[in-house]
């Protein structure tokens, strides 16, 4: 690592958080650098130049981070996560994207999506978990139509600090949120038909298994520009039983619960359905849905399902839903959206 070589800029413009930016995952190597880098950015080596010092105090504050990490058992450079579980097991994982949530960080790599949690979140992990290892079907033919839009757990790691969850992924699914950043903030009305539709097949499984979801949004669905498929991959923390007391629930669900459901205090379908036209309008970049009733793009039939409160049950909104797709775009017809998934998540 040719970090010696490196400006004052350079260094400064490393945040704390990313320290194997600056240094290698290797205790021995990172010493030798440390010991480098101190050398070269002693302020002694540049008398008069007060940037130094602060060249300096960044470094120092980077090398504290890096040993943390490693003594929490993760280290992360170039696209590279690498995991030391509690139990000696070792991890790298390859990914091309990272991100924040909620509870903590997400990487999307060529074929997997991993979450990263802090011990504190420890419940809200195990109910994931939990409720992704429940999801049955009820004969084959449902379970090949279904499961391709359910996670799949490939792993499960927990290291010195942190708890991760790594679920597989195909390669042409995008993070709906990823793709909505990509198109400039608002999808083809077309497009955000068939996003709904899969939703609310999906809802349907759901209200079928007994589960609410709690998190249906553009952080936790994904996208298949070329198949016009979705899966609903991320958000499984705040999963639990229909019927059941509502335990947690992100912000954004906390916004639209309905009033009755907020009273009742217990897990319903409603919340889904809601969301899913929350989604929807996030999608149409109008999330409070005001400006739809207007706009000449979107069919009125869609715009009114958009606004109007949900049907009693995901079967009987799913049928609504159906309605208004027809009568606002006819008959079907496949729209394709030329996006290459390689576009958005580039190799690091």
């Amino acid at each position: 690592m040719d970090n010696v070589l490196l400006t004052a800029e350079a260094i400064l413009a490393i945040p704390v958080s990313e320290p194997g930016r600056l240094f290698s995952g290797d205790p021995e190597a990172l010493k030798r650098e440390w010991h480098a880098l101190a050398a070269r950015w002693h302020p002694d080596a540049h008398p008069g130049d007060h940037k130094a010092t602060e060249v300096l105090q960044h470094i120092n504050a980077l090398r504290a981070s890096a040993l943390r990490r490693l003594a929490a058992g993760v280290w992360e450079e170039s696209g590279l996560l690498r995991l030391k579980a509690s139990d000696g097991r070792s991890f790298e994982l390859r990914f091309r994207r990272k991100g924040t949530f909620e509870l903590g960080e997400f990487y999307i790599g060529a074929s997997i999506l991993a979450y990263a949690l802090p011990l504190t979140e420890r419940d809200l992990f195990e109910a994931a978990v939990h409720a992704i290892s429940r999801l049955r079907y009820p004969d084959a033919e449902m379970q090949a139509e279904i499961a391709p839009s359910l996670p799949e757990i490939e792993a499960i790691v927990e290291t010195a600090d942190r708890l991760v969850l790594v679920l597989r992924r195909r390669s042409d699914l995008l993070l709906l949120a990823d793709l909505l950043g990509y198109v400039g903030g608002r999808l083809d009305p077309r497009h955000v038909a068939w996003i709904v539709g899969a939703l609310e097949n999906l809802a349907c499984y759901l209200d079928w298994g007994g589960l609410m979801h709690g998190a249906i949004g553009p952080a936790s669905v994904f996208v298949s520009p070329k198949a016009h498929s979705v899966a609903l991959l991320g958000g499984w923390w705040y999963a639990v039983s229909l019927g059941s007391a509502l335990r947690a629930l992100p912000e954004r669900t906390l916004r639209i619960v309905p009033p009755a459901v907020a009273a009742g205090r217990a897990a319903a379908n409603a919340i889904d359905l809601e969301l899913i036209r929350l989604t929807a309008r996030e999608a149409l970049g109008d999330p409070g849905g005001s400006r739809l009733l207007r706009d000449p793009t979107v069919p009125a039939a869609f715009s009114r399902w958009l606004m109007d409160p949900p049907r009693a049950g995901a079967f009987d909104d799913y049928r609504s839903w159906e309605e208004a797709r027809a009568a606002s775009f006819g008959a079907r017809r496949f729209i394709e959206l030329p996006i290459d998934p390689d576009a958005i998540y580039r190799p690091i």
